[in-house]
């Protein structure tokens, strides 16, 4: 497999992580299922690029650099959410340390809509209209 057809790969395993998180339908093991996929694409990427420097060009290289660090970052995010969501739903738990955890949960929501916003490239505006649409759900 080729590096441009190993990134378009990477980038729709991506764009598919980013539907699903924004899918109320979408459950917890479909979603880590998702983000390994993501995350085994990244890794061949990576490797592939390593293996066959002569294969891309400098500003491919960098390129994924910043795409693998943003695919790190919503990788985390999507993991602590996961966790987190298992937590909260754990037998035992008192109604202090769910409201805590219910609070890291809307804040770390909030920090994937925002990693989102920022792969799209969204305006200020665009977000506005974004977020309008999603507080009238």
């Amino acid at each position: 497999m080729s590096f441009k057809s190993r990134y378009k790969k990477l980038g729709k395993h991506y764009n598919e992580l980013i539907e699903m998180i924004n899918d109320d339908d979408t459950t917890w093991g479909k979603l880590k299922n998702q983000l390994n996929k993501a995350r085994d694409a990244k890794d061949s990427l990576v490797k592939y690029a390593e293996k066959n420097p002569n294969d891309t060009d400098e500003s491919q290289l960098d390129e994924i650099q910043d795409d693998v660090a943003q695919h790190d970052k919503m990788v985390n995010l999507v993991e602590y959410m996961l966790d987190l969501n298992k937590r909260v739903h754990a037998d035992g738990i008192s109604t202090q340390e769910k409201k805590i955890l219910q609070k890291q949960i809307t804040i770390t929501d909030k920090q994937i809509d925002t990693l989102v916003y920022e792969l799209y490239d969204l305006t200020d505006e665009e977000i506005k209209i974004v977020e309008g649409d999603k507080n009238h759900i």
